[in-house]
Formats: C-alpha cells, sequence, structure tokens
C-alpha cells in the first residue's frame, strides 16, 4: 500500500479556514488565523509525525506567527476582520 501524500501550504490552508469562517457567517482575525495554523501543524505533527507545511512559525509577542502570512493580511485587513 502506498502512503498518499498531500502538498500543502500555509496558504493554502488559511485560503481554506477563511472560506470556511465565511460560508458559516463567522470571521477571523490575522491573529486567530494564525492560531488555527499553528494548531494543524501541531495536530498533524502529532498524529502523522511530519509537517503540513514547510513554512516556520516565529514567537511573536502574541503567539506563534509565520511572518510573511501575518504581513500578508494586515497589508490588505490592517486590524479587521479578514
Amino acid at each position: 500500500m502506498t502512503a498518499i501524500t498531500t502538498v500543502t501550504t500555509a496558504s493554502k490552508l488559511a485560503d481554506y479556514y477563511l472560506w470556511f469562517a465565511n460560508d458559516v457567517g463567522s470571521y477571523l482575525s490575522n491573529h486567530k488565523l494564525q492560531k488555527l495554523l499553528y494548531y494543524a501543524q501541531a495536530w498533524y505533527l502529532a498524529f502523522e509525525d511530519t509537517p503540513l507545511f514547510d513554512e516556520d512559525f516565529e514567537a511573536w509577542v502574541h503567539g506563534p506567527t509565520i511572518p510573511a502570512l501575518f504581513y500578508e493580511y494586515k497589508e490588505q485587513f490592517d486590524w479587521k476582520p479578514i
């Protein structure tokens, strides 16, 4: 049996989270999005023993953050919900 590998990125996962939040009538802030990505990475590592995506988190004051993704959404939305 061969293992099926899915190539994903933090950006693709963020797009999915944003789509889902909008679909159910909710919203995500930039910080909440970062935390969801962090938890997804942690759980995937715990169960699959391999990272879900390659991007690295940095320890920021308000929690773990992928800087490139944070600044991408900050530029568009500043501190408003995404």
